[in-house]
């Protein structure tokens, strides 16, 4: 998948940049630069992402279909140019966040019989997952119940 979204900067101001996106599938990775042929700037490591969710709150430069990608490193906000692109993002990283899973799922067994720490990592991870989402969730809830 690939296409145009807007890309929050991280620094003090937090400006809007336009970018070309690319989500690789192999890499989990969605690479990002300026332009289609230019090259890419950088890339959000996918295969490290807790989860992917809607923002109806973030808007930029008029646009306003949101979305956050929340790994262990960073928050990354994301703007799609139309509610049908913002699913489609949503739908592909998901995917790609619950293959990740299902390969590291899949090894469980092997693991657990040689180190029992790892069902307790995954455990957790599992769970800083679930509080991100609940957290998120009573965030929209928060701003909701100030602005109305």
């Amino acid at each position: 998948m690939e296409g145009i979204l807007y890309k929050q900067g991280e620094g003090l101001v937090k400006s809007w940049k336009k970018r070309w996106c690319f989500l690789n599938r192999e890499e989990a990775k969605l690479y990002y630069g300026k332009d289609r042929g230019a090259g890419f700037i950088s890339a959000i490591a996918l295969d490290k992402a807790l989860s992917v969710t809607r923002s109806e709150r973030i808007k930029a430069k008029g646009v306003g279909f949101g979305f956050q990608i929340a790994t262990s490193d960073r928050i990354w906000s994301l703007v799609a140019l139309t509610n049908t692109e913002r699913e489609s993002w949503i739908k592909a990283i998901q995917r790609l966040i619950l293959s990740s899973e299902k390969v590291f799922k899949k090894n469980q067994n092997f693991f657990f019989s040689k180190n029992r720490s790892l069902k307790f990592f995954i455990l957790r991870v599992q769970f800083l997952r679930h509080l991100h989402d609940l957290l998120s969730k009573a965030r929209v809830l928060l701003f909701y119940l100030i602005w109305n």
